[in-house]
């Protein structure tokens, strides 16, 4: 009689790569992680490095209530001391060579008056500058800005009488120090009488209406530069302050940017406020064939430029790139490597792992790829006095012989 059922067939052989494996012997799973009490996972919780500890969480909602009571408390008069610091009228943040100017009209100006009224200094400056004051009369602003502009020395052809654009500049400056003061601002019709005025003057040739010729500086007068820069005869205190000084020029000409921007510029001297290394990257782009050489980019970050000093969102990202063996002379990059390896701040050695290394080796090198800044010069300033103790200032740019 035939079965009824026919017989399981036998197990399929193991794969050989599995068949050197001894069989897994059975193991209840545990209900719970806290049953697994295995000498394994005993072991495996004390080697475990430890967890850091949580941050604490954020209220999606603020508790103003206790906030309040943190910031202020005590009786009405402990109030009213701690809102004591908020009384003084805030003004607009403006650069101390902007102040300067602003103080030097002012001064002029309650000269002028004191003269024309006959009174001293002081009674003219209560008497202008005052809160609430109201503003001086077209008559006296029309005479003051007309004695300033005929007798004042003019920068454009050396003689006396400024010209149009300052004289107008000299009464923008005086409304802006009034303005600050308090005093009641200029009404539309006295600035359009006193503009008018300025124009026929101009118009009178009492004053002049030339403007200086802006310079327009070429390649090759670039290249004389760079010479002139490296050259002996130029006198330059030390050699880094010649790299130095044709790395700066080279940012300027090619990046567009002004000297404030990489150094500190007056009225900034020991704040910081340039060109640091933490501002800088510098990539390896790979091995030139062309140029035959390494190649490498230069990318800053320019935090110091105009209306951009007290915002850390707003800054300007310059790129320069490597030129090759031929126009080594005019490159931008090369100095400012120089002036990292004379002083140690990349991690890797840029000489010899890169300007000296084989071409064989430098097409085998991963590109681009980033060499990095010591944790320790990432506050430091780029460019540097002649003693190299202090950041290099604009000043000291323009009289690198003795600074």
């Amino acid at each position: 009689m035939p079965a009824l059922h026919k017989p399981a067939p036998p197990p399929a052989a193991l794969p050989p790569i599995l068949s050197s494996f001894p069989p897994l012997s059975p193991r209840p799973l545990p209900s719970s992680p806290s049953m697994d009490t295995g000498r394994n996972t005993r072991k495996r919780k004390a080697t475990m490095a430890p967890k850091p500890p949580k941050k604490a969480k954020v209220p999606k909602t603020r508790d103003f209530t206790g906030q309040l009571n943190t910031n202020y408390r005590g009786s009405k008069e402990d109030m009213r001391r701690a809102r004591a610091r908020f009384r003084a009228e805030d003004l607009r943040v403006i650069s101390p060579s902007h102040n300067k100017r602003l103080a030097a009209i002012t001064k002029l100006f309650v000269d002028f008056v004191a003269h024309q009224e006959h009174i001293t200094d002081e009674e003219a400056a209560e008497n202008l500058f005052i809160r609430g004051a109201p503003p001086a009369s077209d008559e006296m602003v029309k005479a003051f800005l007309h004695l300033l502009a005929t007798t004042g020395r003019s920068r454009v052809h050396g003689g006396l009488g400024w010209t149009k654009r300052t004289t107008k500049s000299a009464f923008f400056n005086l409304s802006s120090a009034m303005k600050r003061a308090g005093v009641q601002p200029f009404t539309q019709h006295t600035k359009d009488v006193v503009n008018a005025a300025i124009d026929a003057w101009a118009a009178n040739r009492e004053i002049t209406t030339a403007t200086k010729a802006r310079p327009i500086i070429r390649q090759e007068d670039y290249i004389e530069l760079q010479a002139a820069i490296v050259s002996p005869g130029t006198p330059i205190s030390t050699g880094r302050l010649r790299v130095q000084t044709a790395a700066a020029a080279g940012m300027m000409y090619f990046a567009c940017q002004r000297p404030g921007v990489i150094t500190e510029s007056d009225g900034y001297e020991g704040t910081g406020s340039c060109l640091q290394w933490g501002d800088t990257e510098l990539l390896f782009t790979g091995y030139d064939e062309e140029a035959q050489s390494p190649g490498f980019q230069l990318v800053g970050n320019i935090h110091f430029a105009k209306n951009m000093r007290n915002s850390d969102g707003e800054f300007i990202i310059i790129h320069m790139h490597t030129l090759g063996r031929k126009n080594a002379i005019i490159c931008p990059v090369l100095p400012f490597i120089c002036l990292g390896i004379h002083r140690g701040v990349y991690e890797e050695d840029v000489m010899a792992d890169y300007l000296q290394a084989d071409p064989k080796i430098l097409r085998k090198k991963r590109a681009p790829h980033l060499i990095r800044v010591k944790e320790e010069f990432l506050s430091q300033t780029v460019m540097r006095n002649a003693k190299d103790d202090a950041a290099w200032t604009t000043s000291g740019y323009c009289h690198t012989n003795s600074r």
